[in-house]
């Protein structure tokens, strides 16, 4: 019975905690699921519904989809990763449901299954329960996902790096070949499903890992100058990359194939793998999500919005600074740098060093857009923000804790306030600046000061429009933090209630910042319609020949 009664002690926060990130998908795009709509956007239009369309027919029909006679002369489906014909997940495309229906929850399963491996890798790290279900949040529901659901194969993909990252973990952990073996299971998956810029980033934050296990354990650890046990350690990683790739070889050796007869390999230069950089300016997302625009109101980056989008979170964000008492912990040290090196590879052409990567580093010669190295900064804020979290609820918020808190949000206040009060004096200092800066300046005081009424019909945020607008959403998540570490710092709140309305505010917030605020949405019945040309040849079916 005692035993019994330890496990449900664990497994019902655990199934509660999976419950919490099972609903937050359906907060964040309700008109999905209640109001007969439909994401809509470039891949997800144009390449994405019509493939897994196709796929589950050829399916249903009793044949694999091996060729697909539709696009351009005919295409090899096994070469083609945006639809992934092998990935096991898309067996909810077979279903009787709409399509529209069975993508939406195609992408809601993927978000929350994020959370979970986020959550599953928090703990890993010996995180609490709290801290890692802020982990979860932050990166199942963080910017980087909510806003990479127009490209699916980049979103569903990258939502399997923290089990990877995890595998690795337990492998050195466990020194066992056979879960090395049992690690490449979650890198197949990733590959069956991804952009092979995804799981080229996954793989090289996985054996970043396992190069600073070596060389922590080589020259600081208990295993201080043993080269066997260093050759194992990297003998072990190999073995999972291994694994992985031999798991995954159905779809990787006919996509190793293809690429050969790819336009963009062909064409490769350096102005093409730098292009859709971060510009430095964007990183203000962080704090005021959207604040240059996004997909629904207009983005005015220059780079598509999906590429450049990053947010965890106001209070995630602000956790993250606690972590800092722990950066002695091997594994907080890991996501420091990881998020240093991130937030470097992610800006591309703005840093000195991303040529000589490129160049010399096999592999990033490979693939363009370095934005989508905010992957690794998601992911690793996320964590960070669970540890900062966990360092709070140990130690408590002491004065100087609170009053660096208060004079934070204070600044920002002050400082959003002035700069709208000064804009004319600001754009006008700004003469001197790049384009792009100018033009983030001007976008930044149309959009990020302003209400759009187009978020008036959301079911969910229509009730609070208002939110939508950056300052706005920015403040209030400040007033929101100062209040729960100011009553949390008095003893008014215990640790408990303190680390759940923590969860509370930050659900909220990522549900404002995230789903059909930033996502365009139509009606589902889209998919029905037929296109002016469709409907021109049709009606003319048998009275001449159509040339492209």
């Amino acid at each position: 019975m005692n035993n019994i009664a330890a496990k449900n002690k664990f497994l019902i926060p655990t199934l509660l905690i999976f419950a919490l990130f099972l609903i937050v998908p359906f907060l964040a795009f309700p008109e999905l699921i209640f109001a007969g709509k439909t994401l809509y956007w470039t891949d997800i239009t144009w390449i994405h519904y019509p493939g897994h369309i196709f796929v589950a027919d050829e399916w249903l029909a009793g044949r694999v989809p091996l060729w697909d006679p539709f696009r351009q002369a005919g295409k090899p489906m096994l070469a083609e990763t945006q639809i992934g014909v092998l990935y096991p997940l898309r067996a909810i495309f077979l279903s009787s449901l709409s399509p529209s229906l069975e993508l939406s929850l195609f992408l809601f399963m993927h978000y929350t299954l994020a959370a979970c491996f986020a959550f599953i890798l928090a703990r890993s790290l010996s995180l609490s329960r709290w801290g890692a279900t802020l982990a979860g949040l932050s990166f199942g529901f963080g910017g980087f996902l909510m806003a990479q659901n127009v490209n699916v194969n980049i979103m569903t993909g990258a939502i399997w790096l923290p089990l990877v990252l995890w595998g690795a973990i337990e492998t050195l952990k466990r020194r066992s070949w056979l879960v090395a073996m049992l690690a490449g299971i979650p890198i197949a998956l990733q590959i069956s499903t991804a952009q092979p810029q995804i799981t080229f980033y996954s793989l090289v934050m996985m054996s970043g890992y396992g190069v600073y296990k070596i060389v922590g354990d080589f020259f600081l650890g208990p295993h201080r100058y043993k080269v066997n046990y260093a050759l194992i350690t990297g003998l072990l990683m190999i073995t999972i990359v291994v694994s992985g790739l031999l798991l995954a070889a159905p779809q990787l050796i006919p996509t190793i194939e293809m690429l050969q007869f790819t336009v963009r390999l062909a064409s490769r230069g350096f102005e093409l793998l730098i292009e859709n950089s971060l510009p430095p300016a964007l990183w203000l997302n962080l704090l005021l999500p959207s604040a240059f625009g996004n997909n629904v109101v207009g983005f005015k980056g220059g780079d598509p919005f999906q590429e450049d989008f990053i947010y965890v979170g106001f209070i995630p964000l602000l956790l993250v600074l606690f972590s800092w008492p722990r950066r002695r912990q091997s594994p907080v040290l890991f996501f420091m740098l990881l998020l240093l090196s991130a937030v470097l590879l992610a800006m591309g052409r703005y840093t000195p060093f991303y040529a000589t990567i490129i160049q010399y580093l096999p592999g990033f010669d490979l693939f363009r857009i370095p934005s989508r190295w905010v992957l690794g900064v998601n992911l690793a804020l996320a964590i960070l923000a669970g540890v900062g979290l966990d360092v709070l609820l140990k130690q408590g918020v002491s004065k100087t804790t609170l009053m660096i808190v208060l004079a934070i949000g204070s600044l920002l206040i002050v400082g959003l306030g002035l700069a709208w009060l000064g804009q004319a004096v600001l754009l006008q200092w700004a003469a001197s600046w790049s384009n792009l800066n100018r033009k983030l300046l001007r976008v930044f005081f149309d959009l990020g000061y302003t209400f759009n009424p187009i978020y008036e019909d959301r079911l969910l945020v229509g009730w609070l429009p208002q939110l939508t607008v950056p300052v706005v959403l920015l403040t209030t998540n400040i007033i929101i933090a100062a209040g729960l570490f100011t009553l949390y710092a008095r003893r008014l709140l215990s640790p408990t209630l303190f680390a759940g309305l923590i969860l509370a505010a930050v659900t909220f917030d990522l549900i404002v910042a995230g789903g059909t605020v930033i996502n365009p949405i139509k009606d589902a019945t889209r998919w029905q319609q037929l296109s002016g040309g469709a409907q021109y040849v049709l009606e003319r079916v048998g009275q001449a020949r159509v040339f492209p």
